[in-house]
Parts: structure tokens; sequence; C-alpha cells
């Protein structure tokens, strides 16, 4: 697998589009990613990863992380990586789960995750699918790896650098059998372990049905598993002697639940009586005890009752005194709204004496005669703004008439060159009108380009449609096949019942001859029959026949889109609609050019009359400024004299009408406070006379003052429910003492409800008891009687269960020996056929890496596979051991430092490439990233890792680093730098090739 290009939109911290030129990254093999941590190399990585598979590289990164938050709401997040792979060259643009903003209205709506798989073929890049789950196993299929493979050998995220190295042996074995492609092994060991399963399940099923025979024998018996008689967990040759001793002990019991379910009845039938005497003596002495409490009851309410009656009195003598009151209050009112609207006046006017409303009345005669004789300098202030508006209309046709001589003297000296202008235009017009026919003819070839580009867009939907219908009505297909072949071998194992059928006794067999036939086969419940098969095959057929249809259907398609593919000449709908619509926006240009000819033929004739016209009007305007200017200097000499002798009347006042409106507000003021006075006297007298009245019908009503009156008062609504609730207490009183002296209780006036109550539990008691026992003696007699019978078919039973049961354990003792073998879980090395398999190409990885770590390790470290695990548990055969050449110590890799774990990890990566890379059929490894891990060396180890890598470069393989490390910019001349301009903002990436 070698990538080509990257490009990455709205991506993690890349807010705009990145496109990163892998072919010229990695021209020499080696390149280093760098930057600042943080600043998104790994997510490069990501992007990568997220590409083929959907998901992000590292174990800790997640897909919230996926969609920039710097880009705009409107940005859609997208990778979109060329690689090849197999000798295909492919593109996935891969979009994953975001939110857009709504087309209609405010607010976000989701949008799904989508992909879309393309190949490049000789016509250009060709869609293979964009369905997500069939695009990503078309991805997955050709890489070969899973993703969490994809990261321990291809690129190797932060954290999980060394997982490949510290892994156990099955995950390691898992690993190098889908990389090695040995899963031909793990099939067959599936097909012996499914063999065993099914042996297995035929075995429990033969010792369950053992015991499930034993166990209904037990049942039908009503034997508990603890019991001494049990049959489940007995000896096989005590059940007969068994069997006998429980049949005896059935019928005795049988015998004797008949006699004891005589007697219990006879008892439940006098029991019942006397329990319902009781009964109905209880239910009188209760009602009566409930009617006598509920008298007393009420009667120790009264209080309350009288407070009521109180309360009734006082509201019924109040009613009088209400219009009284209703008067005063409303006198008070008025008496509170005359002081009021009098004290307001006083406060404008800041005083606080009151005199007589006459002296008001006098002051406001003396302004409105005042008021009046302003009133012709009023008129004559009103005319002043009509006059200055007529001067200032006059400076402004003064104004004007300059303004209109300037510019008959500029369209003068401007006329020619818009002439000029206009000749030009004229001419530029006719020389783009030339081009109108060949305009016309590219439009409509573009047109037929966009045509053919929309019929190929609108195709593909249904090439997909097909192509899926295709690979339902195969699956379909090989569905039916198997099915026949199923029903097939079923029949043939069932044939030995079908010709058993046709034996009879005495008569030689068809098969073997014997006229003795002891033990003839038995068809099964789900026996297949010939129809079955038949049927089978026939459905087996129209399948086939449906496959062809929709491969015909698909290939006719397939025909079309070649022909629009030719047509459209390899353009989008978008691409050829955007070339359409320049076509025939250059077309209306021409057009509209022809059509501007005679307009500006005509516009050069009118520019050459205006401009005489111009020259003309140069003299009168000249005429018309001198008149304009004398009548202005007229008018503004009289607006003065009239503006001073306005001044002269206004005083303090802003204008002349302000003085004569403020002169009539106070002859206003001055009347309303005379009649203000005198309403407030008014209002003084009625409130006196209104107090009096109430007063005195409160005293004849019976009430000390007017607040008692005002506290007794109630609405009639109250007057009349605290009436009806005298009434009704009264009424309730006589119905409970009426209730307890009821005729019905004249037996039971002495008797205790205590002790009633407790002969009545006893006789209940006695009841109940009575029934139990009916019950359970009604029940033993049928279930006594039914044991006998169910035990004898269950002995039957436990006889046939036990003979198949050893059938089943010699049929499957061969297979069942040989899956534990394959599988591992038997034997002296306990090793599984894969694993046995597995070795070989395992000890020539770590043969590889070891060339690359003596190196590295400066010859200390060498690997070496074991076929002892640190835990027993775990299966053999695929374990690593480090060497150590300083100490002659074998130790686990999990004991490496930091440093000595990274470049192990390393080695044991490009050895696994390498054999990976030599094997004909495995998976292409010719791409390996390393992120972080550099940092972790010393400078001289840092030069013995580097020389390894450096020879990497001679193999075609392409080496990227991710690290931040400055020594490695010395080292290494292609790099991609990673970096923010603001430490808050969005990351971008420059390239150095």
């Amino acid at each position: 697998m070698r990538l080509h290009s990257v490009q990455i939109t709205a991506f993690g911290p890349f807010a705009g589009t990145e496109t990163i030129d892998m072919d010229a990254l990695t021209a020499s093999g080696l390149f280093l990613l760098e930057g600042p941590t943080g600043a998104g190399k790994s997510t490069i990585l990501d992007a990568i990863t997220f590409a083929l598979y959907g998901a992000t590289a590292g174990s800790e990164s997640s897909t919230d992380r996926l969609r920039s938050h710097f880009a705009p709401p409107e940005a859609v997040p997208q990778v979109v990586l060329e690689l090849s792979v197999g000798g295909e060259r492919l593109r996935i643009t891969r979009v994953p789960d975001h939110q857009r903003p709504k087309k209609r209205g405010e607010g976000f709506t989701a949008e799904k995750a989508s992909v879309h798989l393309e190949r490049l073929e000789a016509a250009g890049w060709t869609s293979v699918s964009s369905h997500v789950q069939e695009a990503n196993t078309e991805i997955r299929n050709r890489v070969g790896l899973t993703p969490d493979q994809f990261t321990k050998v291809v690129l190797l995220p932060q954290g999980e650098f060394a997982l490949f190295l510290r892994a156990d042996d099955d995950t390691r074995r898992t690993l190098l059998t889908q990389i090695f492609g040995t899963g031909l092994y793990d099939r067959v060991t599936r097909e012996l372990e499914s063999r065993r399963t099914e042996a297995g399940r035929q075995r429990e099923a033969a010792a369950a049905a053992v015991a499930q025979a034993l166990a209904a024998a037990d049942e039908a018996a009503g034997i508990d598993a603890g019991d001494d008689r049990a049959l489940v967990g007995s000896p096989e040759p005590e059940r007969p002697a068994r069997l006998a001793s429980i049949a005896d002990h059935l019928a005795r019991e049988s015998a004797a639940a008949t006699a004891e379910e005589t007697a219990a009845r006879a008892a439940l039938d006098i029991a019942t009586a006397e329990h319902a005497d009781l009964e109905q003596t209880s239910g009188r002495v209760h009602d009566l005890a409930m009617a006598r409490a509920a008298a007393e009851q009420h009667r120790a309410t009264r209080t309350e009752h009288e407070a009521r009656a109180a309360e009734l009195a006082g509201a019924q003598a109040a009613v009088p005194v209400r219009l009284r009151l209703d008067d005063l209050e409303a006198a008070a009112t008025r008496l509170a709204t005359a002081r009021s609207a009098l004290e307001s006046l006083t406060a404008s006017s800041g005083t606080t004496a009151l005199e007589g409303s006459d002296v008001h009345e006098a002051r406001a005669r003396a302004r409105d005669a005042e008021a009046a004789g302003l009133e012709h300098l009023v008129v004559r202030e009103r005319e002043l703004a009509s006059a200055a508006a007529e001067v200032a209309r006059l400076a402004a046709e003064r104004d004007a008439a300059a303004a209109r001589l300037e510019a008959a003297r500029a369209a003068t000296l401007a006329l020619p060159q818009q002439i000029s202008d206009a000749v030009a235009a004229r001419e530029a017009a006719a020389l783009r009108a030339a081009g109108a026919e060949a305009a016309a003819a590219e439009v409509a070839r573009l047109e037929m380009r966009w045509k053919a580009a929309g019929d190929l867009a609108a195709l593909l939907p249904r090439i997909e449609a097909a192509t899926a219908a295709v690979a339902r009505s195969r699956e379909a297909r090989l569905r039916t096949h198997e099915a026949w072949n199923d029903q097939r071998t079923r029949h043939l194992d069932g044939i030995a019942a079908v010709l058993s059928a046709g034996l009879v006794e005495g008569q030689p067999c068809a098969v073997c001859g014997a006229t003795d036939h002891p033990s003839p086969a038995r068809p099964a419940d789900d026996a297949i029959s010939a129809d079955d098969v038949a049927s089978a095959e026939a459905a087996y057929v129209e399948a086939q026949q449906a496959e062809a249809a929709a491969q015909s259907d698909l290939d006719t398609l397939a025909l079309r889109q070649a022909e629009l593919g030719v047509a459209s000449a390899g353009t989008t709908p978008e691409a050829a609609s955007a070339e359409l619509a320049a076509g025939r926006a250059e077309l209306a240009e021409i057009r509209a050019a022809a059509e501007q000819l005679g307009g500006l033929e005509a516009q050069v004739q009118s520019l050459r009359t205006e401009l005489a016209g111009h020259e003309a009007a140069v003299g009168t305007q000249t005429t018309a400024l001198a008149e304009a200017a004398a009548a202005h200097d007229a008018r503004a000499r009289a607006l003065a004299e009239a503006s001073a002798e306005v001044a002269a009347a206004r005083g303090d006042h802003a204008t002349v009408a302000a003085r004569q409106q403020a002169l009539r507000a106070q002859a206003e003021h001055e009347r309303a406070t005379a009649a203000a006075v005198s309403a407030a006297a008014l209002a003084t007298a009625q409130h006196d006379a209104a107090l009096e009245a109430a007063t005195g019908e409160a005293t004849e009503a019976g009430f000390a003052d007017l607040d008692a009156a005002r506290a007794a008062q109630r609405t009639p609504a109250q007057i009349a429910a605290l009436q009806a609730a005298v009434d009704d207490w009264s009424r309730a009183l006589a119905a409970s003492e009426a209730a307890a002296a009821d005729p019905r209780f004249a037996d039971v006036l002495t008797v205790d409800l205590a002790e009633v109550g407790a002969r009545l539990a006893t006789a209940r008691a006695a009841r109940d008891e009575a029934g139990d026992r009916h019950a359970r003696s009604t029940g033993s007699v049928a279930t006594t009687a039914l044991r006998h019978q169910r035990f004898v078919e269950a002995r039957t039973k436990v006889e046939q269960a036990e003979a198949m049961h050893a059938e089943v354990v010699t049929g499957t003792a061969a297979v069942t020996r040989l899956a534990r073998l394959a599988n591992g879980t038997s034997g002296s090395m306990r090793m599984t056929l894969t694993t046995y398999v597995l070795r070989r190409w395992f000890e020539q990885v770590v043969q590889a890496a070891n060339v690359r770590l003596a190196t590295m390790s400066a010859g200390r470290y060498e690997l070496e596979r074991t076929d002892e695990s640190d835990r027993k548990v775990e299966r053999t055969g695929l374990s690593l051991r480090v060497v150590d050449r300083h100490t002659g110590e074998s130790r686990s890799p999990k004991s490496l430092s930091g440093g000595e774990t990274f470049y192990t990890s390393l080695a044991l990566a490009l050895g696994l490439a390498d054999v990976v890379t030599a094997e004909a059929g495995g998976v292409e490894l010719d791409t390996l990233f390393i992120d972080e891990g550099f940092g972790t060396l010393d400078p001289e180890t840092l030069d013995q890792v580097m020389t390894v890598i450096d020879e990497l470069r001679n193999n075609n393989r392409m080496v990227g680093i991710v690290s931040h490390v400055a020594e490695l910019k010395d080292r290494i001349t292609e790099r991609l730098e990673v970096r923010r301009t603001d430490p808050q903002g969005p990351s971008h990436i420059r390239l150095h090739a």
C-alpha cells in the first residue's frame, strides 16, 4: 500500500483545505512530520486512518475532534485519500457525522457520515461504491487489515507503538493470521471445532435425555431429589426394585386419599352453616355501634353550631345599616377628590394661601385683556417665517441660476470627450456582434455534453441498485443451492426409514436380503421427502434465472454508462452545467452587443445635438442670474425691519405667541382655582351629613359604633350559607338519633361487639380449616391415581434414553479427540493448528527483526521466539523473549526501558513488513508511520536507529516519522511542517520536498 495524496478539509485543527502531495514528500522514502505539541501532527495520521476505516488512529482519539471548531458553520469536514494497493489506484472521499446550518430557519441539523470509493481506469475515475457498509468492506478487503491491525503494523500512533511487541500470544496470533493469510488452517480448525461442538451437543443431548427421563420418573412418582427412593443419581441395577416399591406405595396412598375426602366433606358442611349464622349477628351489632357513635359525634359539634347561629343573627341586624355606610363612603370619596384637586392647583402655582373665588376670577379677567392686546403682533410674527422662506427661495433661485450657468459651461467642455467615447463603444459593439454564429455553435455542443453528464449522474443510482440486485440474487442462489444440498443430504440420511416402510415380515429385505426385521428404521419427525428435494431444486433453478436476469440488466446499464461517459467527456453534471452557463452568458453578451448597435449610433447623434444646445444655454443663464440676485436683495431688507419690531414685543419669552399663551394659561389657572375652592366647601358639608345619618342608623340597630356594624356585615350569599348550615345541623341530629333507635337492633342491644367478633373469627377459622382439608383430600385422590400411570411411561423412556446415550458416545469419540488436538486444548504441546503453521512465519519475522535490532542496540539485544508463555493459560508458540548479550539472560519484552522498547518495537515492525512483502499473497506493507518515541533515545542510539531507517530507502519503502525532536530536522530533508500562526487559532501545513 502506497499513499499518493491526502486532502484534509475542516478536520481537527485545520479550518480550511490542506493538501499533502505524498509522492513528492516520500520521493526519498523517508520524511519527517514535525511541529509543536498540539499543532495537529497526529491529526494527519487520524485523517489517513479515518479515510480508510471511518475511525481515528489513536486509542485515545475520539470522533468529536474530527470537525474543526475553527471552520465556518457551513464548511463540510472531509478527507480525500489517494493510494495504490494491489495494483489498483484508489481514491477515498469520506465525510464524518457533523452538524450543518439548516437551509431554512435558524439552528443546525445532523448530517450523517458518507464515503465514496473510486478506482482509476483508462477513462478516468470510476465509482466503485458510495454505500458506507459496502465501501468499508471493499476497502478492508483490498488493504487486508482491520483498523486495529493497521495501527499495529502500518500506522503506529502515540501510546500504541509497542503493542505488537508486548502483545500476548493470542493477540499476536490473530494479527499474524490476518497478515499472512493463514485463514485456511483457522477454517479447518473451526470446522473440526464445529463438529466437536455438535458431537458435544449430541452427547449432552443424549445425557440430558437420560437425566430428563429419570427426572420425569421421579416427578411422576412425586419424589424429591434428596429422597432415598429418588431415581436421579441412583445406580442402574437398583432401578427395577425401586420401581415396584414406588408402585405399591402409590396404590395405598390412593385408597387412603378417598376415605379422607369423604370425612372432610361432612366436616366442611357443618362449619359453613355455623359461620353464616354468626356472620349475620355480627353485622347487626356492628351497625348499631356505628349509629350510636355517629349520633354522639354530631352532638359534640354543638359549640360550632351555636357560634354560626350568633354570626347569622348579627349579619341579619346589619342589613339596614349597609346603605347608610355606602352613602358615607361615597361622600368621603367626593371630599377627598375635591381636596386633592385644590391641592394640585395650589402646588402648580407655587402658592399655599387660598383666597376667595371672586379674587381669582378678577385676576383671570386681567390676564385675558393683556393677551388680547398682543394679537396683531402674533400675526406679524407668524408672517416672518414665510418672509424668511421667500428670501431663502430667492437665494436658492439665484444659486440655481449660477449652477445652471456653470453646468452649461461644464457640459460644453465635457461633451466632446463623451462623443468620442460613444463612437468607440459603437465600433466595439460591432466587432463583438460578429462572433454570434460561432458562440451559438459552442452553446449547442455544451448543451449535448451537459445532457449526457446529467443522464450519466442519473444512471449511477440505477447501476448501484442493479449491482445490489445482482448481489442479492447471487446470495439467494447460493442460499437456495445450500438448501437444496441440505434437503438432498437429509433425504439420503433418512432413506433407510423410506426403505423400511416397504418391509414385510418373512419377506427378504431389498438391501440385505434378510427375512427377519427385528429393528426397522423409523422416519424422523422432520424427515425429508423426495417432493421436498424437488421443491428445493426448483427454487434453486428459479434463483439461477433471477441472477442471470439481474446480471443482464446490469450489463445493459454498464454499456449505457460507457456511452454517456464518452458523450460527457468525463465531466460532472455540475462542471458541465457551469461550462454551459458560461457559454450561454457569452452568447447573450454577443447578442446584446448586436442589439445595442442602433442605440449607440443614436447616442452619438444625440450627444452632438446636446453640445449645440448647451452652447446656446450659456448666454441665457447669464441674464437669468442677474435678475434673480436683484429680487433677493429687495426682499431681504423688508424682512430685517419686521424682525426688529417683533423682537421688542417678545419680552422674556421666546416668541410673541409664547408670551400671549402664557398670559392665557395664567387666566385659566385662576378660574380653575376659583371652581376648586367652591367644590371643596360643598363636599365637606355633604360628608358631615352622611356621617350623622350612618351613626344614627347603627345605634338604632343595636351596634355600639360604625366599626361594629361594619364587622357584622355579610354578603347575601354568606347569610344564606350560614342559615343552611344551622338548619343542616339540626336535621342531622334528628336523623342520627332516629338511626340508633331502628327496630332491627332490638335483639342485639346488649350484645358485646368484641365477643361476637371473637366467636365469628373462631367459626371462620374452623370453616377455612375444613375447606383446606377437603381441597387437599380431593386433589390427593386424582394425584395418586395419575402418578402410577405416568411412572410406568417414564420407566420405558429411561431405558430408551440410556441405550441412545451409549450409541452417541461411541460414534463421536474420534472427532472429539481430533478437534481438541487442532484447537490446542489437548496433547503435550497444547498448540493450535494455525499457531503451528504461523510459527514458521513468525520465526522469519524475528530473524528479520534481529538484523536491524543488532544495529540499533549495538549488538546487545536479540529477540527469541519461545513456546513458553508468561501465563500458563495462554496458548504457546508465538511468545517472545529478549536475550541480553551483555548479561546472557533471557527476559520479557515488558522489562525493557522506554528507549529500548521503542527501537526493539521498530525493528520488529520492520521485520514484519519485510517478511510479509516478500511472501506471495500477503498484505503489501511498504508504508510505515511512526508517531513519536524518538525523544526517548540518547544521541548514540538515535544514530544507530536512523542508520537502519536510512537503509529502507533502498527497498522502495516509505517511512514517515512524527516527532518534534530538533535533531531530526537536520537529518531528514523531506519535511511536513504543522504550525499555528495564532496560538489559539487553526493549524496550517507546509511541505519541504
